[in-house]
């Protein structure tokens, strides 16, 4: 990269549906090239691109709030305020007519039928030439093409309203250097004269595309693989823009890195509509978005055999020779790893903070008092917010018999061996034993002190007492340490609930 270009990078997704894995990758690594270079990270919505489809989707201007929304979140942010497409739309119009009248593009007359039923028959030529020749004949070339000045006009079709092609050189080649596909060249000859303006005079994705990143100064362009056959029509007129004094000969064009595409778990392609998550749902599942940016992150790129990646780690280290030439895929389990690790990192107080959103509507003060005091047990186990919340039901409410957890209701019948006593009779005795325990001296020691008392006077060892306790308290056996949850329920409510127990 040239020490003197000032690195501007874009991300500039359709608003035809939320933000969803392979557009944050995008975004993500477009921010992060950016930072790490010093340079600025701009944000375009492209809500122009009337081949997107928006059918069944929510409007777009909530589409356009849920983007900006998940991309704060994971801490992308634009140097700048976001752009809409539609607001230069004027401007792309301008610059479709110049080119006209340099003679860098056309009006074309022919109907949408007769293009499409000329695509098809150089398509059919196609696959019967030789390969030598296919090339030549595969791409659409309209009879309009050289149909010019003030007599051609009056000898248009005046029921026809026409649009604007751009007139692509039968001869010479392209050449994009990818950094992540190498160099690629393409034939003129295998580059149609595409569509800039449409019959209804809007302009197209692909004029659109080119004008405002040429407006915005990008210098590169990171963006998922399909894109990259687009990547030769845009080159093509970038440069017909320049030939026609419209943009400046002497800016460098942008540079490209095209990265392969996301695959799903069973190694499918992702799309808006099958098997990709939208990033909100995520933030509702209770991913961390530290871990979401690293999960996305790697799906990708790497540095040696690091694994772990703060965004602040990111942008320090990030560079385009990290890209993977293979395509990557998702392990969702990959991601629970990872967000159990952060979950276990996070300071408490701030653990806590981000919980809040996550527990029941309808919880008490001193239910959620009691909760968050447990949170510190509850993370060893959990994978996500939600499954803390999870973990953590007991602390809102005493568990309902008979129990759902297999092992907990194990824990309340009594053994074949008779290796837990009468368990209705220990639990009477614990409970007049917890009842002399003042409550400012209600704590773990004194709790598992306590019960192990009971325990001894019945020659039982003190799982065949602290599993029932477990039990009527947690409703589960894969819970934090007894003391713990007993200390914090308090004693009054402890002894509450193992007096649930009815006789047998």
């Amino acid at each position: 990269m040239d020490a003197l270009l000032k690195v501007v990078t874009r991300f500039a997704p359709s608003p035809s549906g939320g933000l969803h894995i392979g557009g944050a990758r995008t975004a993500l690594y477009n921010f992060l090239y950016a930072k790490r270079h010093g340079g600025k990270f701009l944000v375009r919505l492209e809500d122009t691109n009337k081949d997107a489809s928006f059918a069944g989707s929510d409007s777009v201007e909530v589409n356009i709030a849920s983007i900006l929304d998940d991309l704060r979140w994971l801490g992308i942010t634009s140097d700048g305020v976001a752009s809409l497409q539609s607001e230069s739309i004027a401007r792309h119009v301008a610059i479709a007519r110049r080119l006209v009248e340099k003679g860098q593009a056309y009006y074309c007359y022919d109907s949408v039928a007769r293009v499409d039923k000329a695509s098809a028959v150089m398509a059919s030529k196609a696959r019967s030439t030789t390969k030598a020749n296919a090339s030549a004949c595969g791409v659409f070339r309209s009879p309009w093409r050289d149909f010019a000045g003030d007599s051609g006009k009056r000898s248009a079709p005046v029921d026809v309203r026409p649009v604007v092609r751009l007139k692509v050189p039968l001869a010479g080649s392209i050449t994009i250097s990818d950094a992540v596909k190498g160099e690629v060249t393409l034939p003129h000859e295998q580059i149609d004269d595409f569509v800039l303006l449409r019959s209804d005079g809007t302009p197209t994705y692909m004029l659109s595309v080119v004008a405002d990143d040429y407006a915005s100064g990008i210098t590169h362009i990171i963006r998922g693989d399909d894109h990259f056959t687009n990547s030769f029509r845009q080159r093509a007129l970038y440069r017909a823009c320049c030939a026609a004094g419209i943009f400046s000969s002497a800016r460098a064009e942008p540079n490209c890195a095209h990265i392969p595409l996301v695959l799903g778990e069973d190694g499918g392609k992702l799309s808006k509509r099958k098997g990709s998550r939208s990033i909100g749902s995520f933030r509702d599942a209770g991913v961390l978005p530290e871990a979401l940016v690293n999960f996305i992150l790697r799906l990708g790129w790497g540095k040696g055999d690091l694994e772990i990646f703060s965004l602040a780690d990111a942008q320090n280290l990030f560079d385009l020779d990290g890209l993977s030439r293979a395509t990557a895929r998702i392990s969702y389990a990959r991601l629970d790893n990872l967000n159990g690790f952060y979950l276990r990192e996070l300071d408490l107080a701030d653990l806590q903070s981000r919980l809040t959103p996550f527990l029941p509507s309808d919880a008490s003060e001193l239910a959620r008092a009691r909760f968050l005091k447990g949170v510190e047990g509850l993370r060893k186990r959990a994978t996500s917010l939600q499954d803390i919340v999870s973990l953590g039901d007991f602390y809102f409410a005493a568990p309902s018999l008979p129990l759902r957890d297999s092992k907990a209701l194990a824990a309340l019948q009594p053994s074949s061996a008779g290796e837990s006593g009468d368990i209705y009779v220990n639990l009477q005795r614990l409970r007049a034993s917890f009842a002399l325990i003042p409550s400012s001296d209600w704590h773990g020691d004194k709790i598992t002190s306590a019960i192990r008392a009971v325990a001894s006077a019945e020659g039982l060892g003190f799982g065949a007492v602290a599993r029932p306790v477990r039990a009527l308290c947690a409703g589960r056996m894969d819970s934090p340490d007894l003391g713990e949850i007993l200390g914090i329920l308090g004693r009054d409510e402890t002894i509450s609930r193992i007096a649930n127990l009815p006789r047998s």
